[in-house]
């Protein structure tokens, strides 16, 4: 790998890496007690604006596979530090299954023939309909998996209330990246800048 190439990796995984732990950062101060003031007693199970989500989303589109690391180790320190996960396999399980989950529905689109992966779609972004499907479908089984490993999956899937509200944080959480990506796109195409 040549030193520019490095550093340019290096620079994109301590990137989605900070962003990913300063959304959640952001998720924990400022949309939760805003939440929590709108809709009493919601925090403690969702967020309606989960941004973690969408860094998951669009570092994903961005970088694919090479994005897995930084999401896993976001995944693991936040888990640990803003849910207060401390036995260290449930951990694991949880950080590993919550980046994978949505990892694998981008892979199903690109097999099926509707990547979301940019390497695939450039010159141009990844079709919208097909991320914000991708990001309900990854959505929904992640919250079935995180139920399951907590051990309330019966309440998830009972909830109809609560998994709804679970896909629709994610979701929103997608699009607040999916409109920031968006307009880095349309500034880099003023600018005649090339990937």
């Amino acid at each position: 790998m040549e030193i520019s190439s490095l550093r340019t990796f290096l620079i994109a995984n301590i990137g989605v890496f900070l962003l990913y732990c300063f959304s959640y950062w952001f998720v924990d101060a400022v949309i939760s007690p805003i939440q929590e003031t709108i809709l009493p007693g919601s925090v403690a199970f969702v967020s309606l604006v989960f941004l973690p989500s969408g860094v998951r989303i669009v570092a994903f589109i961005l970088f694919g596979w090479r994005a897995l690391l930084p999401i896993l180790l976001g995944s693991l320190l936040c888990n640990q530090y803003f849910w207060g996960v401390q036995d260290t396999s449930l951990l694991w399980l949880l950080s590993a299954s919550s980046t994978l989950v949505f990892y694998f529905a981008m892979k199903m689109s690109q097999w099926l023939g509707l990547s979301v992966f940019l390497e695939d779609t450039l010159p141009r972004l990844p079709p919208f309909r097909t991320i914000i499907l991708v990001t309900v479908v990854a959505s929904a089984l992640n919250g079935i998996i995180s139920s399951a490993i907590f051990g309330t999956y019966v309440a998830y899937l009972n909830g109809g209330l609560v998994a709804m509200e679970y896909v629709l944080g994610d979701l929103l959480g997608t699009l607040c990246f999916m409109v920031v990506l968006s307009a880095l796109f349309n500034f880099m195409n003023k600018q005649q800048i090339r990937l």
